[in-house]
C-alpha cells in the first residue's frame, strides 16, 4: 500500500539516495576507534551480552552507534553514556 502512494520511494530516497557518498574521514575514524576504544570495552560488553543473551557484536554495534564509544558522550536530549541511556531505564 505504501508504494502505491509513493511513501516507500520517499522513505527509501531519504535513507539510500546518497549510499554513493561516503565520508573518508568517518571511515578512517571508524576504524581507529575499532582497533582502539572497542578494545577497551570490548570484554565487559562481551560478559554483558553473554549474560543477557545477546550477541556481543550487536551491542557493540549500538554502543558505537549511539556514543563512538565515548562514555562521557552526552545528547541533546540529554541522555548520557555508551549507550544513551536515561534515567528511566535505570529506574526499572
Amino acid at each position: 500500500m505504501i508504494k502505491a502512494h509513493g511513501t516507500f520511494d520517499d522513505i527509501y530516497r531519504g535513507y539510500y539516495s546518497d549510499e554513493q557518498v561516503f565520508d573518508r574521514f568517518d571511515l578512517k575514524k571508524f576504524h581507529q576507534r575499532i582497533k582502539t576504544r572497542l578494545l577497551t570495552y570490548q570484554p565487559i560488553i562481551k560478559e554483558a551480552a553473554t549474560m543477557h543473551g545477546f550477541d556481543w557484536r550487536l551491542i557493540a554495534a549500538v554502543i558505537y552507534q549511539e556514543s563512538h564509544f565515548n562514555p562521557r558522550a552526552k545528547s541533546h536530549r540529554g541522555v548520557r553514556g555508551l549507550m544513551q541511556l536515561t534515567r528511566f531505564l535505570f529506574s526499572l
